[in-house]
Parts: C-alpha cells; sequence; structure tokens
C-alpha cells in the first residue's frame, strides 16, 4: 500500500495569496490604461515596467500560496528555479499588456493572448513547484494538471477582456468597476493555483534509494516570516506603480486639458482675426485695448490704429449720442448685450453702416473689458432704401394710374395727341414733377416717345428706336 503525507494550509498566508492577487488585477487593470495612451519610448517603458510590477504581483501571489502550502517534513526551494518562474510571470504579463494595449482586439487576437498567457502562468506555477526542495517523491495527476491549464486560459481571457474594456475607465464609477474586476480576478488567479497544487501527492522515498540522489533538506523553512516579507516587497512594488499609473494619467489629463485649451484659443483667435465682424475690447472708460485684425479689411484701419482711442472716435457726428448711450447702458447692464446702429468712418472717407453690439464683461477674468462687436450692414441699409424708393415710385404710379382711371382719359373717344397731353398733365401734377415723358409700344413692341410734356407744352408723337 502507497502512503502519501497529508498536507495542510497556513490559512493566513493564503488569504494573503488572495489579497495580493486581486491588487496585483487591479494594478494590471491601471497599467493597462497607461500602455494604451503612452506613445514612443514611453510606450515602451510603461510596457516593461508594467510587465515586471504585474509579473511579480502574480508571481508572489503564487509563491505565497506555495509557502501556505505545508507538509510534516522539512521543505525549502531552490532559488535560481524560483528565478526562472518569476521571469515566466513577467513574460505573461508582458504580453497581456501588449494585447490589450492595442487600438482593437478580435476574438482571435483574444483567443491567442489568452492561450499564451495562460500557459504563461501555468508554467510559472509548475516551474515554482519544481523549486521545492523535499525529501519526497511528487506524484502528479495529468487530469488535474489539464484542469488547472484549463483554468489558466479561461482565467486569462476572462482578464484580458477586462482590462481591454476597463482600460479607458479613469472616473470614480471605472475605478469602483477596476476594483470590483480586479477582486474577481484576485479570486479566480488563486482558483487556478490551489487546482494546481491539488494536482500533486508526496509519497516518502523508498527505503532504497540511495543517499545524495533526492536533495533532503536539514531543516525547515520559516515559511510565514519568507511569505511576510514577499508579500510587503509586492505590496510596495504594486503601490508604486499604481501611484505611477496614476500619476501619469493625471499628467496626461492636464497635457491634454491644456493642449485643448491652446487648440481653443488658437481656433478663436483665428475665428476672430478671420471674421467678417470687426471685435474689439475697451475699458470702462471706452479706451481701446484689443481690436480684431478684421478691421483692416472692413474699414481700411491697421489694428494698431485703433489701440489706446476712444471706440467711438470714427463715429459720424450725429450718431455720437446713440454711440455714447450705448455704453452706458453696457455699463449699468453686466452680461447684457445692447444693441444699437451707427455708422464708422472708412479710411476713403466714406461712411459705413454698422450694427453693434456692447457685452459688460468687466467682472470676467479672462476679458475685463466691455466686448463691441461692429457689424457693416451697409449693403443691407443701401438695399433697404433701395426698396423704400421703389415702394414711393410704385406709390407714385399708382397715384397717377388712378387719376387717370376718374377722368376716364380713353374713354371719351378724344385722340391720341390730346390724351398723351392729359397724361403728361396729370403726371406733373400728381407728382409735383415739372417733367413728364410717355412712352408707348405697338402690336410688334416697337417703343414710340409720345415726347415731353412741360407745363402743359405741345405733345408730338414720334417713332423711337425700339
Amino acid at each position: 500500500m502507497i502512503t502519501t503525507y497529508s498536507n495542510t494550509y497556513n490559512v493566513p498566508l493564503v488569504v494573503l495569496s488572495i489579497v495580493i492577487a486581486s491588487i496585483a488585477s487591479y494594478t494590471a487593470l491601471n497599467l493597462a490604461g497607461r500602455v494604451t495612451v503612452a506613445q514612443g519610448s514611453a510606450r515602451k517603458l510603461w510596457l516593461v515596467g508594467g510587465a515586471i510590477a504585474m509579473g511579480v504581483g502574480i508571481w508572489s501571489m503564487h509563491f505565497i500560496a506555495m509557502l501556505a502550502y505545508q507538509l510534516p517534513i522539512p521543505m525549502t526551494y531552490d532559488i535560481p528555479t524560483v528565478l526562472i518562474s518569476m521571469a515566466a510571470a513577467v513574460l505573461a504579463s508582458g504580453l497581456a499588456l501588449f494585447v490589450v494595449s492595442r487600438q482593437k482586439m478580435g476574438w482571435l487576437q483574444l483567443l491567442l493572448g489568452s492561450i499564451f498567457m495562460g500557459l504563461g502562468i501555468a508554467s510559472m506555477h509548475y516551474i515554482g513547484m519544481g523549486a521545492m526542495r523535499v525529501g519526497v517523491i511528487a506524484q502528479y495527476d495529468q487530469r488535474v494538471i489539464g484542469l488547472s491549464v484549463a483554468i489558466a486560459i479561461c482565467v486569462s481571457a476572462v482578464a484580458l477582456w477586462l482590462a481591454f474594456q476597463l482600460r479607458a475607465q479613469t472616473t470614480l464609477i471605472g475605478n469602483m468597476r477596476k476594483l470590483g474586476s480586479a477582486i474577481i480576478m484576485g479570486n479566480a488567479v488563486a482558483g487556478m493555483h490551489y487546482t494546481g497544487m491539488a494536482a500533486v501527492s508526496f509519497q516518502p522515498l523508498p527505503t532504497d534509494i540511495p543517499f545524495g540522489v533526492v536533495d533532503q533538506p536539514s531543516h525547515a523553512m520559516d515559511n510565514s516570516m519568507l511569505a511576510f516579507e514577499i508579500g510587503m516587497a509586492t505590496l510596495v512594488i504594486l503601490t508604486l506603480a499604481v501611484l505611477a499609473a496614476l500619476f501619469d494619467q493625471r499628467i496626461t489629463a492636464e497635457t491634454a486639458k491644456a493642449e485643448a485649451l491652446r487648440q481653443s484659443e488658437e481656433r478663436f483667435r483665428s475665428l476672430v482675426q478671420n471674421s467678417s465682424d470687426v471685435i474689439a475690447v475697451t475699458a470702462a472708460d471706452s479706451t481701446i485695448c484689443y481690436v480684431s485684425s478684421s478691421v483692416k479689411q472692413i474699414l481700411g484701419y491697421e489694428a494698431e490704429d485703433w489701440l489706446g482711442k476712444k471706440a467711438f472716435e470714427c463715429v459720424h457726428p450725429d450718431d455720437q449720442t446713440k454711440a455714447e448711450n450705448l455704453l452706458t447702458k453696457a455699463l449699468d447692464c453686466s452680461a447684457t448685450k445692447i444693441k444699437s446702429e451707427f455708422r464708422l468712418r472708412h479710411t476713403d472717407n466714406s461712411w459705413r453702416e454698422f450694427e453693434v453690439i456692447a457685452n459688460n464683461l468687466l467682472a470676467e477674468p479672462s476679458v475685463a473689458g466691455i466686448s463691441i462687436t461692429y457689424h457693416d450692414i451697409t449693403k443691407r441699409k443701401r438695399a433697404e432704401a433701395a426698396l423704400q424708393e421703389s415702394k414711393r415710385q410704385l406709390q407714385e404710379q399708382n397715384a397717377v394710374l388712378m387719376e387717370l382711371e376718374r377722368r376716364k382719359t380713353f374713354s371719351d373717344g378724344r385722340d391720341l395727341n390730346a390724351a398723351v397731353r392729359e397724361i403728361t398733365e396729370v403726371a406733373t401734377n400728381t407728382l409735383k414733377i415739372e417733367r413728364a415723358s410717355v412712352w408707348l409700344y405697338n402690336g410688334d413692341r416697337q417703343r414710340f416717345n409720345a415726347s415731353t410734356c412741360m407745363n402743359g407744352s405741345k405733345v408730338l408723337i414720334r417713332k423711337a428706336l425700339s
């Protein structure tokens, strides 16, 4: 009958290993975000540093869990083999960070990454078990080993997916999600380890094995103290990694904010300088302290020509009162847009019509003045004047036609000369003008001039060019 040694676990060390696994998982989620946003050499540094920190964290969890494993005989570990197992953890972590830091991660990338990472973690575990030096024979259950490797791959898949999904989460809710995910991942990683430990059983050495064939440690290690020291060192490394990630995240956010502000200022400056309006900022006494360069295109002045002058020096003398009232109202009404219309002098001495809007922003530190916008409405005013003139002419024409209708000029059988004479007389008298012309058209749309009537002079009809 084959005898096997019974094993036990140091519960505090088991708890410590799970805590370390959770902290390592949280660190991995933060490091994934930093590797993703970093560029160039900074990305490589984060990838290498993150792989070391994350790998040491995962290895520490496994090694502390192995130290929690107790046999009734002395047990030690081979340091070079332990270091090799740590290297396997670092390589697996580096692969994980590389996969989750890519812009896209399809199912194929997730599957391949999970397989390689899972095999790396399983290699770390079994290499670490191979570092055990104990005077017994280790027997492995191949089915349980296969199960532990499958668990490692599945845990890796979950870890990669969570890290990819949460890598950009920087808000409080995002950090809470990372924390919850880290706890789940930590327990899953611990589950893989303890499944792997269940695959091994230890049997006493046969009595016929010569001395020296199997290493037989003369004394047991102080596992609790060693696990505590490794745990504290790992916590320091992981804490520094998390702090570095948070600090870099803060610096990146501040840099992005500063860059966004700079671009916003450049965009605003470009819009102002290329605006179809003149934008000026004056002090409370109406002294101009800023004017957009668009004043050159609109009024012909250089921007420097306006600086230090009063805002309304170029205002038409007849409009000075309106300009002064605009400034007075703006001073009385903070953050309220006050509108007015008046004329400004162009460098060619012509007058242009402007709609002027004043906004009191003296209380705004970024402006500390009264913002005045001059919008050129000269064309609109001219169009309005032309429309009014057209309306006036139409009204005059209607008045003449109504008078002719009242007199029934063509209905009493008069000849054409008499009719034209009466039309011109009605036009001059109704419109209060001295001279009027009448034009007639034949059926071929050829135009005839019925000459001109001045105060009842004789009308002669002659053919004119069509």
